[in-house]
């Protein structure tokens, strides 16, 4: 073989590694790895921006800490009579009571705004508990016990909450029957009863709370 065909074969193979080498536009390798962190960055970013949405939606649930100020007539009614309203000796995390026949709504942090603003946190703070078989007043209440084992008169008893709205207190009051320490208070001017009654008797609304409507200048 001479010399002028053995150079044009080396030509010609370093001509094919060379396209072999580069390859044509599609046939590129992908950078797979950069794309999964691409990715990765970008779902982090979402994530964390529904978290924030989140935190500032939770914030902004009624009754908000320092912005809100609501009273709801409170009651509790035994077989056949109201106990005294109960009275806080301090605000705790704003929702309170002055012996007036009202719950005092103003959260004052996050600990009794939103959804942790239920009866149970303003009862804790009366010095009361409630289950939902059970209730045990607060200091000057006079010290009189719900209990459904107790009854009432002796026949089976049931502890429950009626809840009616202000603007319509001639309406059947809404019942509840369960988890009622996590009543969340819904809204200024409720009128609610914690009431322990025979089955199937109505409860009643405390005359008073038509107070609701002029709760006075008490903080």
């Amino acid at each position: 073989m001479g010399k002028a065909s053995r150079g044009q074969k080396a030509k010609k193979s370093v001509s094919t590694v060379s396209k072999v080498a580069t390859g044509p536009p599609n046939k590129r390798t992908i950078p797979w790895f950069g794309v999964s962190i691409a990715v990765v960055v970008l779902l982090g970013g979402a994530v964390v921006g529904a978290l924030a949405t989140k935190r500032v939606s939770t914030a902004n649930v009624a009754p908000r800490a320092l912005v809100d100020h609501w009273h709801d007539a409170f009651s509790v009614y035994s077989c056949n009579t109201f106990l005294p309203p109960n009275a806080s000796p301090d605000h705790g995390d704003g929702i309170h009571g002055h012996a007036d026949g009202l719950i005092h709504i103003h959260p004052t942090n996050s600990n009794a705004s939103g959804p942790k603003a239920t009866l149970g946190e303003y009862l804790e703070t009366v010095g009361a508990s409630l289950t939902d078989t059970r209730y045990e007043p607060g200091p000057g209440e006079g010290g009189l016990v719900l209990d459904e084992v107790d009854g009432c008169g002796g026949q089976p008893a049931e502890l429950k909450l009626a809840v009616w709205s202000f603007d319509d207190l001639e309406a059947a009051p809404r019942i509840i029957e369960t988890e009622l320490a996590d009543y969340l208070f819904e809204q200024d001017g409720e009128v609610i009863t914690l009431a322990l009654v025979p089955q199937g008797a109505e409860i009643p609304q405390n005359p008073n709370s038509g107070n609701v409507a002029q709760p006075g200048d008490v903080p």
